[in-house]
């Protein structure tokens, strides 16, 4: 604070500049201290006013800058856990006090005696040891409740392939040559396959008719048949596969075709599309169909033996009463004699004839002659055998006891 060393009291006037800057330093210091000191004292006396019966408690600065006590001290703030504002939570839940698992929505661990056992659940949520350890349940092949079978029979013990219904394997027909497949397993389907087709061509029908199945030819020169094929499978009408060529089809499994002469035999495949039989390819012929043209038989007795005018002896004597269209056989046939004259007995067939009485033939060798047709004019009759009894018949008398043998 001295500044001036002429100013200081008690100084020497004599003394030197050097000596005055020392004095002056010494008391500068001496300030200091007693500024320090001064200050101390004072903080002491503010420590005094508030630690006075204030022990162990914590102080706070008021607004003036001075210590206060709190009235809090370290116990107040540390060992209260309740008094905390931020508890620790588990599940939402404030942990508190001795709480179990179960109030914090968690499970109790079993008893470490429990070491190596499976653990279920109780129904309050718990976990007991069930007393069976992983081994128990898996080592011990006969204590299973879902054993597997084969063909319903429960795998177990010592068994066979014959035990469950299968094939063993043997020498050369093992799987792993593929035999049950290239061979074993071919022939059972092969087997399978015709049984069931032999099955179903017992199912499979085709049915052959024809109409006309005749004509006489001393009526016409030809006539059309018309052939009808049915087929059936399983009593049911079923169109087959394609309908061949010349055919028609006025309904289902019904098939025609018209002709003058004959229908061959033909094939008709059908494949059930559906059901057991799907895929089977069945295969049956029709038969073959000929319409026949008849060439009738003419016999009876006539009064000339002279064939010039066989067109008027046919016509006039035998198309009424003679003329067969099947073949004729009797052992005792008689023919009477109306023509009021001496007569012969014909045989007009274009296949052969015989007559015997007591055994002996009463005919001529046959001649081939040609005709006009009774019943029709633009027809002739041609090819055919003529047979002209040996011996005329006495007018109005029978020729009796005759064995007649007729074919067509």
């Amino acid at each position: 604070m001295v500044q001036d060393p002429q100013k200081l009291v008690g100084i020497p006037g004599e003394l030197t500049s050097k000596a005055v800057e020392g004095i002056v330093s010494s008391a500068s210091a001496i300030y200091d201290y007693d500024k320090q000191k001064f200050q101390n004292q004072i903080n002491d006396e503010k420590a005094n006013k508030i630690l006075d019966g204030s022990a162990g408690n914590f102080v706070t600065f008021d607004s003036s800058g001075n210590l206060v006590d709190s009235g809090k001290n370290e116990e107040s703030f540390s060992k209260d856990y309740n008094n905390l504002t931020n508890i620790p939570t588990i599940n939402d839940v404030s942990v508190y006090g001795n709480m179990t698992g179960s109030d914090l929505g968690l499970i109790d661990r079993v008893s470490s005696d429990s070491s190596g056992y499976f653990a279920v659940f109780t129904s309050d949520g718990g976990i007991i040891s069930t007393g069976v350890t992983p081994e128990s349940m898996t080592t011990n092949y006969n204590n299973l409740t879902n054993k597997p079978s084969v063909n319903g029979i429960t795998i177990e013990n010592d068994i066979t392939g014959a035990d469950l219904g299968l094939v063993d394997a043997s020498d050369g027909w093992g799987l792993s040559q593929n035999d049950y497949t290239d061979r074993d397993m071919q022939w059972v389907h092969d087997k399978i396959a015709d049984e069931l087709r032999a099955e179903a061509l017992g199912k499979y029908s085709v049915t052959t008719d024809s109409s006309p199945t005749s004509f006489v030819r001393d009526m016409k020169t030809e006539e059309t048949m018309t052939v009808t094929v049915t087929v059936k499978f399983d009593g049911s009408n079923v169109n087959v596969n394609n309908t061949p060529d010349e055919w028609s089809s006025p309904s289902t499994g019904v098939y025609t075709k018209q002709s003058t002469s004959s229908v061959a035999a033909q094939a008709w495949e059908y494949t059930p599309s559906s059901g057991k039989y799907e895929g089977i390819s069945l295969n049956k012929n029709s038969s073959t169909k000929s319409i026949s043209g008849i060439y009738p038989a003419y016999y009876g007795i006539v009064p000339s033996e002279n064939t010039s005018n066989i067109d008027d002896m046919v016509g006039q004597y035998l198309n009424t009463s003679g003329t067969r269209t099947t073949t004729a056989v009797s052992s005792d046939k008689s023919f009477a004699n109306t023509t009021g004259q001496q007569a012969w007995l014909w045989i007009l067939t274009h296949g052969t004839a015989t007559a015997r009485q007591s055994g002996t033939s009463i005919l001529r060798d046959y001649s081939t002659v040609s005709f006009t047709s009774p019943n029709n004019t633009d027809i002739t009759m041609s090819g055919y055998k003529l047979y002209i009894s040996k011996n005329p018949i006495g007018a109005g008398l029978p020729l009796s006891n005759v064995s007649v043998n007729i074919t067509l």
